[in-house]
């Protein structure tokens, strides 16, 4: 996923497993085009992902935040990153 500047997106990735079933993924999202010169200085970002199996949730995460958090910089959020996913 790549986020545009201005861009409010709300990315939910949720999968459901069978009694049994294994799986391997992963999700990253970049904020903003940083080696075209753009970043996301304005917006909005909502990030949830879901593992259940057979209904139950094994795993549940979710994240908010917009452009101007101090969250993105700051040293127990994502330092100065732009990009942020799930394995």
């Amino acid at each position: 996923n790549i986020v545009f500047n201005q861009a409010c997106p709300i990315i939910d990735l949720t999968l459901d497993l069978a009694p049994g079933a294994t799986a391997i993924g992963w999700d990253a999202t970049m904020l903003g085009r940083h080696a075209a010169g753009e970043s996301w200085a304005e917006g909005r970002i909502v990030l949830r992902t879901a593992l259940r199996c057979n209904g139950q949730p094994l795993w549940i995460e979710s994240a908010a935040f917009d452009a101007q958090s101090p969250v993105l910089n700051a040293t127990t959020g994502m330092a100065g990153f732009h990009v942020v996913g799930t394995l």
